[in-house]
């Protein structure tokens, strides 16, 4: 069975289209796309094609940290629709025509994308997310700049390991190929500021955790070969409900992720009573601790990490920024890099939205560690 992921049902009427309502439908448009976006240059094309005698243009933009230091910062439902993708080789795709119409003959079925070296990906309906409702089908609706620009649709395409951002590859629509040559970051990456949320982390009274002068609990267990969550509950002596492990892979580099709720019951963990000494005021206060190491070295970035939780019919996804990041080992919330070794932790305020009775993700890039419900104490 196939599954489509959707980012939302309904357009926002805050679109990247918004962006684009004054740029006409050529290749010398992307130079223009760029400007007035404030995207820079290399992560833009425009594929132009003909579908069913209507020229349709496709703009694609690679989403990467770079894209959000544009305009998309300014729009607070964009920006949270695309952030959770950064560090995930995805695209955003969006086919625009002149005119007024609800579907149109475009395809994401018709997609491809090249890297020399590398297999031709040919992505399947669960490599999309849906921005526009029936995205996939190919329904369109009428740009939120108005009738007169016409009328697309929105979506991301998870290009996922599939492709080496370090290198060239090409975007191909029957037979239409637009050129990516990623530009290196100039220096240690910057952290984006995100937009204000649409639903914004609760206040909470401040909390003080002095940083770990020196970590060892957790070193020996996140190194292990074996780094499932039922290994790292045993080993602390914890409810496995609490514990949570993925590992983030990029190329030969690795990131360890391990994530323990703070509930009353880690208190009788096997921990020192110097960690607990510190993460003893968020016991019990609906928060998280992340521990992070790598025996490679990765770069790391605040802002890729997130929470995902079912909202109405679809999911929501929060950032963890300000008060709701506490350092366990100093600077964690201004990492750009974890050395090899270098083992690094913070607390998690969760927002009040967060409760026992319903799951929660934590996210960083692909790699997922689910909540199951804990139950009402």
């Amino acid at each position: 069975m196939k599954r489509v992921r959707l980012a939302g049902r309904d357009l926002v009427v805050c679109s990247l289209c918004l962006f684009f309502v004054s740029v006409c439908a050529s290749a010398q448009s992307v130079d223009r796309i760029a400007s007035q976006t404030g995207l820079d240059r290399d992560l833009v094309a425009v594929l132009n094609v003909d579908a069913g005698g209507t020229e349709l243009a496709i703009i694609v933009v690679y989403i990467n940290e770079r894209a959000f230091q544009s305009g998309i910062s300014k729009n607070p439902n964009l920006y949270h629709r695309l952030f959770p993708y950064v560090g995930q080789n995805a695209l955003y795709i969006n086919p625009t025509v002149e005119q007024v119409v609800s579907h149109s003959a475009f395809s994401p079925s018709q997609f491809s994308v090249e890297q020399s070296g590398k297999t031709t990906f040919y992505p399947t309906a669960a490599d999309w997310v849906e921005i526009t409702s029936g995205f996939l089908g190919g329904l369109f609706q009428v740009n939120p700049g108005g009738a007169s620009y016409g009328s697309g649709s929105e979506g991301i395409l998870v290009v996922g390991d599939h492709i080496d951002p370090t290198r060239p590859f090409w975007v191909v629509y029957q037979g239409q190929r637009a050129y990516f040559e990623i530009s290196p970051a100039a220096g240690p990456a910057t952290a984006v500021s995100p937009a204000p949320a649409p639903t914004t982390l609760p206040s909470r009274e401040a909390m003080v955790a002095p940083p770990l002068a020196d970590v060892t609990d957790l070193e020996e267990a996140l190194l292990q070969g074996d780094f499932s969550a039922g290994m790292v509950a045993e080993l602390l002596s914890i409810d496995p409900r609490l514990v949570g492990t993925f590992i983030h892979s990029t190329g030969t580099a690795e990131l360890r992720f391990l994530f323990i709720r703070l509930e009353e019951t880690v208190q009788t963990g096997a921990f020192s009573p110097e960690l607990l000494a510190r993460i003893e005021p968020a016991i019990g206060r609906n928060a998280i601790m992340v521990w992070i190491l790598t025996s490679t070295g990765a770069p790391f970035s605040i802002w890729n990490l997130l929470l995902e939780r079912p909202h109405g019919d679809g999911i929501t996804h929060e950032l963890f920024f300000g008060d709701s990041v506490i350092d366990l080992t100093e600077g964690f919330a201004d990492l750009n890099y974890v050395y090899p070794g270098q083992l690094q932790a913070a607390i998690l305020l969760l927002p009040s939205s967060v409760n026992r009775v319903e799951p929660f993700t934590m996210k960083y890039g692909l790699g997922r560690a689910t909540f199951l419900p804990l139950g009402v104490p």
